[in-house]
């Protein structure tokens, strides 16, 4: 069994073009349930086409980039996990917590959040695009020299949100309610049927 997961992982080195080494987290259209990586640091990570069942990921720490591709998660917590440098592709996540979590100089594209969490959570120098968040939760997260376009934010609740230097166009909130925020003045978004209680 051990050498089937050698030879498993060496063949999904080969057809990522040799780019990770074995110390890097790699996982190609795999069925994780339950899976446990808490606290575990490398220096990439590379997760394509898998699906993720209320798995943990509490403290993972990505220091170098890579990307997470064409991956469905469900019920899985990121919570205080760090990513650099990480491209986030066309990935679904549905009732995930990304509490305290950082992402720093990440490029989302492509992306759908349902009824997730990210309280406490830091995005900076990074970009959001194309992407859309449901009913999801942004109490105390911050957005720190970011760059939203083309995303769609409906059922959202943003309290005490922090920004600095968020460059939008073509952002759309619609049903949202906004505690404490000045979010209103931000040019380059479009407001249908907000809450705002600044």
């Amino acid at each position: 069994m051990g050498l089937y997961k050698a030879f498993t992982k060496r063949w999904a080195l080969f057809c990522a073009g040799k780019e990770f080494t074995d110390k890097d987290l790699v996982y190609r259209s795999r069925l994780l349930p339950e899976a446990d990586f808490r606290k575990i640091k490398t220096d990439r990570a590379s997760i394509r086409f898998c699906s993720v069942f209320r798995s943990n990921l509490s403290g993972l720490w990505i220091e170098k980039g890579g990307d997470f591709t064409g991956n469905g998660w469900d019920g899985c917590s990121f919570f205080q996990a760090s990513c650099t440098g990480i491209a986030f592709t066309m990935e679904i996540y549905h009732g995930c917590t990304f509490g305290s979590a950082f992402f720093y100089q990440c490029r989302m594209t492509a992306c759908h959040a349902e009824d997730c969490n990210y309280t406490g959570a830091l995005f900076q120098e990074g970009e959001i695009s194309h992407s859309t968040f449901e009913q999801c939760i942004f109490r105390g997260a911050a957005l720190a020299r970011i760059t939203l376009k083309d995303s769609v934010f409906s059922g959202c609740v943003f309290e005490d949100l922090k920004t600095e230097e968020i460059l939008c166009s073509g952002v759309v909130f619609e049903n949202c309610t906004f505690y404490g925020d000045k979010i209103q003045k931000w040019e380059g978004c479009t407001f249908q049927n907000c809450v705002l209680n600044c």
